[in-house]
């Protein structure tokens, strides 16, 4: 649950983090270090405003809340340990979500290999840190080892971005209404698409767990961890590229843009075709090493599953592609469409199919949004810069 905090809460970054990144990339092909100064601090003190008033919510919820009951403990016995844990969380994240907004200032100024690295460096400490809680044993030393060392990441890495770009240090007097409409529009796009991104492949488990019972839930959501595992390689792709299409559409580079988005596909949709093969003839066997006992996925449930691999994976990088060149609410509407029909879908097909009718249901929404939808846009776009 502490985990569930810290992801949804770093979401309110995530308003106005992605568009910082975009929006750098435009004021850096105009070349006007002014309008870079104001974006970031903008971002800077609306991140600051974010945190605190997490900082107050989260004191309230510490001060009156029963924390055993809240984290579904049957005593008290673990009260004290977890107000340790609350009282380091709600200094951790707060911190975090400022800190985070280098990783996004360095994505727009095409230096994700520094964040990459410090993140790496976060890692191996947090696994470090994992072996030191097994001498000391305590929810709020599992706290420290598991979220200290990201945020202590992006605070290096907010040093190293102020000492590279020193005309981005935040200054109030930079602040302004038209640098936060221009982060809090495309963020708030950005924003929904994480909601629609919940619909499509959390929000099915609980359904599943719903109306067929825990163990079906188990083994849907093993599928559903193969499926956000095997896309993770197309982040390694999409993630720089989305600055680098921000860049070119400034520009106006239509050559740029239209031969890297082929060399994406080329690249890229070999990748998924044998990652959806290697789930249609593998997947029994996965799942079973996930789980640690035998089971048996019929071939029609693979196939379902193969599609919506493929399917999830061409919305990623259709995705990308459009936010890269300034189309972000198209971008979301048309997945968000997709996740409400997969949603209406689902809820007539899973209590009569189980799994296969979940599967059935999360392809049939996109097919009738995103995978038309997505390359008729990029088309029309491609036809509208060549005239």
């Amino acid at each position: 649950m502490m985990t569930a905090i810290f992801i949804w809460a770093n979401t309110a970054s995530a308003v106005v983090g992605a568009s910082l990144s975009l929006r750098i990339v435009a004021a850096r092909a105009n070349n006007d270090k002014l309008v870079e100064s104001q974006l970031f601090a903008t971002a800077f003190f609306f991140a600051i405003a974010s945190a605190t008033a997490l900082i107050v919510v989260f004191q309230a919820i510490l001060n009156k809340a029963d924390l055993s009951g809240l984290f579904g403990l049957k005593n008290n016995a673990y009260d004290a340990d977890l107000r340790v844990a609350a009282l380091y969380m709600s200094f951790l994240l707060p911190i975090n979500i400022v800190a985070s907004l280098s990783d996004s200032a360095q994505a727009g100024y095409q230096r994700q290999y520094v964040t990459n690295v410090l993140m790496m460096a976060s890692n191996v400490a947090v696994i470090a840190s994992l072996v030191w809680v097994q001498t000391h044993p305590s929810i709020h030393s599992m706290v420290l080892a598991v979220f200290a060392p990201p945020v202590v990441a992006r605070t290096v890495n907010m040093a190293l971005l102020w000492r590279s770009h020193p005309h981005i240090v935040p200054r109030w007097r930079l602040v302004g209404r038209r640098s936060l409409w221009s982060l809090v529009n495309p963020g708030a796009g950005f924003a929904l698409m994480q909601v629609g991104s919940f619909a499509y492949l959390q929000y099915p488990i609980f359904y599943v767990g719903r109306e067929i019972g825990p163990n079906s839930a188990a083994y849907f959501a093993a599928m559903m961890q193969v499926i956000a595992m095997s896309g993770s390689f197309l982040i390694l792709f999409t993630q720089p590229l989305l600055p680098a299409l921000r860049d070119a559409s400034v520009r106006n580079d239509s050559s740029w843009t239209r031969n890297t988005f082929r060399l994406t596909l080329t690249r890229l949709v070999p990748y998924i075709a044998v990652a959806a093969i290697a789930i249609v003839l593998l997947g029994t066997f996965i799942i079973s090493v996930l789980l640690r006992h035998s089971i048996k996925i019929d071939l029609a449930t693979r196939l379902l599953w193969a599609a919506f691999f493929f399917i999830v994976a061409w919305e990623h990088l259709g995705y990308s592609f459009l936010a890269g060149i300034g189309k972000v609410w198209l971008a979301t509407g048309l997945y968000l469409a997709g996740a409400l029909l997969m949603l209406i879908i689902m809820v007539i097909l899973i209590p009569k199919f189980g799994i296969i009718g979940a599967f059935a249901a999360m392809c049939s929404g996109p097919i009738l949004s995103t995978v038309l939808g997505y390359p008729y846009v990029i088309k029309r776009y491609f036809m509208h810069t060549s005239s």
